[in-house]
């Protein structure tokens, strides 16, 4: 029997005060909110969410949205209300009919829009991670002294930045762990994981708010929050074999599955891997690539990769994993 893979691409702005809504890409709430008197838009998003504190970014593009509203409709969708609707939050819905999901909750630092022909618009629209405000409102600067856990330190950092217990999650391995001396950290929480990132190489945190609802900060020395096998049953691979780099591999499958930067892939059919390798030609073989690729077929995910329209050939999510192998390079 065969499966219908109907695209699903829905753009929420929500509004600071109000919480009022504009949704595109939901065609039964674009009509009513248009009176059905315009076509539903043409949506690309495109963006990144990386295993990093707050580089995730995503632009939106909608196409063919009223330029103006009409004054006898009371809650219409237009470039005009886009513009001046002081939105603030935006959420960006993807996947299929009956099988999609959000994947990502983020601030609205930029709309411009602009008319391309008679009855044809255009806004862009560029944001920022969810957790962006809250997480550099404040500058902090404190000691911590030797012996202090990084569970406390984190946990303090954390209070002191504005986050409440309800909006961080910090793992309870860190309880086991200890400054081992006297320091001084001057900075956002941000720039703080930062150092602690660059510095230690084991303090790790993603701010995807699209799963648990929290900035998640874990210990890197256990590698991974989730483990999630993929085969040739339950991923369709969009462009090509895994390709192999020094860090490990890339690949580009169609947008199923919520990832999050951190989770840990296991590719089963080693197949994936052997293909890519042999097909490489002697111009384009690294010096023994088989060393950048799990026996194991594991994988860290450190970046992902969003190419989304509700129409056109874009359809597609990027996974860079770390090998796991190899992954004590990167934590050590």
């Amino acid at each position: 029997m065969a499966t219908a893979w109907i695209r699903k691409l829905k753009i929420t702005l929500m509004s600071e005060t109000s919480h009022k809504q504009i949704i595109f890409g939901d065609s039964a709430e674009y009509a009513r909110l248009t009176n059905a008197y315009a076509e539903d838009p043409t949506i690309k998003v495109t963006g990144t969410k990386y295993l990093s504190p707050l580089k995730d970014e995503f632009v939106v593009y909608i196409k063919n949205v009223p330029m103006q509203a009409d004054d006898t409709i009371a809650d219409v969708a237009s470039v005009s209300e886009i513009k001046e609707g002081n939105y603030r939050y935006i959420t960006i819905e993807s996947g299929y009919q009956d099988a999609s999901m959000v994947i990502f909750n983020g601030y609205i630092v930029f709309i411009s829009s602009k008319r391309e022909e008679a009855n044809k618009t255009i806004s862009l629209i560029l944001t920022c991670s969810g957790s962006y405000m809250y997480n550099n409102l404040n500058s902090l600067y404190f000691t911590v002294k030797k012996g202090t856990s990084y569970y406390s330190a984190l946990t303090f950092a954390a209070r002191r930045s504005g986050l409440s217990a309800k909006q961080v999650s910090i793992d309870s391995a860190l309880k086991h762990r200890f400054l081992q001396q006297d320091t001084t950290y001057d900075g956002t929480l941000t720039s703080i994981l930062t150092e602690l990132n660059t510095s230690d190489h084991k303090i790790l945190c993603h701010n995807d708010l699209t799963s648990s609802g929290k900035f998640t900060i874990w210990d890197g020395s256990l590698v991974s929050k989730r483990t999630i096998h993929l085969t040739k049953e339950n991923i369709i691979l969009s462009n090509g074999f895994p390709t192999v780099n020094k860090e490990g591999i890339e690949f580009e499958i169609l947008p199923f599955f919520n990832f999050i930067p951190g989770d840990e892939v296991i590719l089963d059919d080693k197949t994936f891997i052997d293909e890519v390798i042999t097909s490489l030609s002697s111009y384009e073989q690294m010096p023994s690539p088989h060393q950048y690729v799990d026996s194991e077929g594991k994988y860290i995910i450190k970046e992902l990769s969003y190419n989304l329209e509700n129409r056109g050939d874009s359809f597609s999510l990027t996974l860079k994993c770390y090998s796991k192998a190899n992954y004590s390079k990167f934590t050590s």
